[in-house]
C-alpha cells in the first residue's frame, strides 16, 4: 500500500469512512453555528437611551429678587406688629380709661 492510497481526502482509510467523517463535519458545523448565535445574542447591547435636553427660562430668580422677597416678608410681619402694638395700646387705654386706677 502506497501513501496515497492511505489517505483520501486528508482521512486515512480504515480509520474513519466518509459518511462518519461527513457527520462529524456536520455535526461541527452545527455546533459552530449554534456557538455563534449564543455569543451574539450575549454580546446583544440594550437599545441606546435618548434623554432631551430642555434650557431652562431666560428668567431666573437672582439674588437681587431673593432679597427683595425677604424684605417684603419681613416689612409685611413688621407692618403687622405694628398694627398689633397700636391695637392693643388702644385696648389697654380704653380698659384704664374706664377703671382708672385708686
Amino acid at each position: 500500500m502506497n501513501r496515497e492510497s492511505m489517505f483520501r481526502n486528508g482521512v486515512a482509510r480504515g480509520l474513519q469512512s466518509p459518511r462518519r467523517c461527513f457527520a462529524h463535519a456536520e455535526a461541527g458545523a452545527l455546533l459552530l453555528t449554534l456557538a455563534q448565535r449564543l455569543a451574539s445574542a450575549q454580546k446583544a447591547e440594550p437599545p441606546p437611551i435618548i434623554v432631551k435636553l430642555i434650557e431652562p427660562d431666560n428668567d431666573p430668580i437672582g439674588l437681587a429678587n431673593v432679597v427683595i422677597g425677604a424684605l417684603g416678608l419681613s416689612g409685611a410681619l413688621a407692618v403687622c406688629a405694628i398694627l398689633l402694638g397700636f391695637l392693643l395700646a388702644g385696648v389697654l387705654f380704653l380698659v384704664r380709661s374706664r377703671h382708672p386706677l385708686r
